[in-house]
């Protein structure tokens, strides 16, 4: 019962979450009331206040912009610099404590990112690189406890003799099948090559040189879905050095 009040409070914030958006006057039911020419409310069909937002001279937004809740509580405040989100954006529960806080540089997430339970307490801190999440997700009970992570298992399986290949295999500790793999670029970490995954296994397979042998570091990613919905990224490597054959 726990694990579907947590889906179903992941999923209206996810929902709110897509949606600075929420600031849109796309929908048929909200009507816009012009503040000054640099400012605009949004208002829902039964006249409560939907959003705020500002604007510099060009008309993009500008500022803080406001999202609210239907009995008039902030829901969302999101910082923009000039069309680009920019500063610190943060999300309400309804009850006024914060749900998430995130740091944004021109139009871009790159710091970690922090959220909460709706008791206050922290529940995770997610790191973002060039506006993509990375290893170092750490997440936390409700009463404070940091959860377990899971490791990435790799098995190796030679096969020279038989057909020049050697074979990798990779699953999660905890057998999670709520997982993709992905091999890392050696020059480049944060390029990334998906693997073929299936009830969370994945497989990987190299060519063995019959005269140079094989001489390579795998560098393997895990992107694991938690109980409480977030991505996990985990990071393992192996070095593998076959003689020719």
């Amino acid at each position: 019962m726990r694990l579907f009040q947590l889906a179903v409070l992941f999923s209206v914030c996810i929902f709110a979450f897509s949606s600075c958006d929420l600031f849109s006057s796309s929908s048929e039911n909200s009507q816009k009331k012009e503040i000054d020419k640099n400012a605009k409310r949004i208002y829902r069909e039964d006249g409560t206040i939907k959003a705020e937002l500002h604007y510099d001279s060009d008309g993009k937004r500008h500022g803080a912009c406001y999202n609210y809740y239907a009995n008039g509580k902030v829901n969302a405040v999101i910082p923009y610099d000039h069309g680009q989100k920019h500063g610190k954006a943060i999300w309400y529960f309804e009850n006024g404590k914060v749900y998430e806080e995130t740091i944004w540089k021109y139009g871009g997430k790159d710091s970690i990112q922090v959220r909460y339970h709706k008791s206050g307490n922290l529940m995770a801190q997610i790191p973002y690189h060039q506006n993509e999440r990375i290893p170092g997700l750490v997440e936390y009970t409700e009463d404070g406890k940091q959860k377990t992570r899971p490791s990435i298992i790799i098995s190796e399986k030679n096969t020279s003799l038989l057909d020049r290949k050697y074979k990798l295999s990779f699953k999660l500790s905890n057998d999670s099948r709520k997982v993709k793999f992905f091999i890392l670029d050696d020059s480049y970490l944060y390029k990334k090559y998906p693997l073929k995954t299936e009830k969370g296994i994945a497989h990987h397979e190299l060519s063995i040189h019959p005269d140079l042998g094989l001489m390579k570091k795998i560098v393997v990613m895990a992107e694991h879905t938690t109980r409480f919905g977030n991505s996990m990224f985990l990071k393992d490597s192996i070095n593998i050095a076959v003689s020719p054959i």
